[in-house]
């Protein structure tokens, strides 16, 4: 979990720390943020980002392929997904991502940024899956597969007014 949040260009800080649990302060220049990262099971995180800044460093350290769900709830979102392409998540909106080469640098163009994560690493949580949900057939590699999300750096965002693919 000390992985989740980067420490290049900004003040970051690790609150606390107990079971599962990890709740990190970020700072810079344009203000501050709280992460709030919980490990569910093996292969599965969930983190909550409250974030009053206009930009920060944060997720993934390796290119490993990841399935994420992420629900803006407040603000908007956006980074770089990949060559050329750019990502982005507003207030009421739920993206679907493969997390393959994407920037850990975040643009918060409303200065503030509400939100949470699922994060599904597809090796560890096929693992793990069966043995918490017993029965429950599918797998973040089958989504993956499903919204065409398995070999590039892509995204499928969408809301109640409708959908869009970013690759």
């Amino acid at each position: 979990m000390r992985d989740a949040i980067q420490q290049e260009e900004q003040n970051t800080m690790l609150l606390a720390e107990s079971d599962g649990c990890a709740v990190w302060q970020l700072r810079n220049e344009t203000g501050e943020g709280t992460v709030t990262c919980y490990t569910i099971f093996p292969g599965v995180e969930l983190r909550f980002r409250d974030l009053h800044m206009t930009h920060c460093v944060c997720g993934k350290t390796d290119d490993r392929m990841r399935l994420t769900i992420e629900h803006c709830r407040e603000g908007r979102m956006t980074y770089a997904l990949g060559e050329g392409a750019f990502s982005y998540v507003s207030a009421g909106e739920m993206k679907l991502e493969n997390g393959a080469s994407c920037s850990q640098k975040l643009d918060l163009p409303s200065g503030h940024y509400h939100g949470l994560v699922v994060t599904l690493d597809p090796e560890q949580a096929s693992r793990s899956l069966p043995n918490v949900m017993a029965g429950f057939s599918v797998t973040p590699a089958a989504i993956l597969r499903r919204f065409a999300l398995m070999h590039s750096a892509s995204a499928l965002c969408g809301s109640a007014h409708g959908r869009r693919w970013i690759a």
